[in-house]
C-alpha cells in the first residue's frame, strides 16, 4: 500500500489512522507516519486525551471534546520559524464555540504553534462559518476560508510562502 514515505523528505509530520495507541477508550499516542516518523503527538493526562471509536471519511479518528482535549508533539514548534509550510487537515466539526474577531483568540483551535503564532482556528461569523489559517512574523497574516459545513467532513488546508498566508477548504 502507499505510504507518506513516497512524498519524500519534505514531509515532516503526518498523522493519520494507521497508528493511533488508545488507551482506556481514549488516545495516548498517534504516530508520525512521516519519512522521519519522530514526532508523535501524545496526550500523557488522562482527562484530556481524544476518545476513540469515532470515524471520519470512513476511517477511525479522535474526536476531541472541544473543551480541553488535545494531542501534540515538539514538532510543531517547527513552523513558527518557518520560510514556508504547507499543512492539511481532514476534519469534521459538530460545534464551533469561536465568535470572537479577525484576531486569533484560542477559540475553535484546530493547531496551534508557540502560543499563537501559527495554526487554524474556525470561527462562528453569525452562521457562516469560516477557517481562519494564520501565522506571526512580526505582524499577524491572516486567511480566510468561508463555506465550512458543521457535521461534514471537510479537507482544509492552509500555507505559508514566506510572506503570504493562504486558507483554502
Amino acid at each position: 500500500g502507499w505510504t507518506p514515505a513516497e512524498l519524500g523528505s519534505k514531509v515532516t509530520l503526518w498523522l493519520d489512522q494507521r497508528d493511533q495507541i488508545a488507551v482506556s477508550g481514549a488516545y495516548a499516542d498517534w504516530g508520525d507516519q512521516s519519512p522521519g516518523g519522530t514526532s508523535d503527538f501524545t496526550q500523557g493526562t488522562a482527562a484530556n486525551r481524544p476518545v476513540a471509536g469515532v470515524t471520519l471519511n470512513g476511517f477511525e479518528a479522535p474526536s476531541f471534546d472541544g473543551t480541553n482535549d488535545s494531542m501534540g508533539s515538539g514538532i510543531l514548534s517547527n513552523f513558527i520559524s518557518a520560510s514556508g509550510y504547507h499543512v492539511f487537515v481532514v476534519l469534521r466539526a459538530v460545534a464551533i464555540a469561536g465568535t470572537n474577531g479577525t484576531v486569533y483568540l484560542n477559540d475553535g483551535v484546530i493547531a496551534d504553534g508557540g502560543a499563537g503564532w501559527w495554526g487554524l482556528y474556525l470561527k462562528d461569523n453569525g452562521g457562516a462559518y469560516e477557517a481562519h489559517g494564520f501565522h506571526w512574523d512580526s505582524g499577524v497574516k491572516e486567511a480566510v476560508a468561508t463555506g465550512f459545513v458543521l457535521g461534514a467532513d471537510c479537507l482544509l488546508e492552509w500555507s505559508f510562502d514566506g510572506s503570504v498566508i493562504r486558507c483554502s477548504l
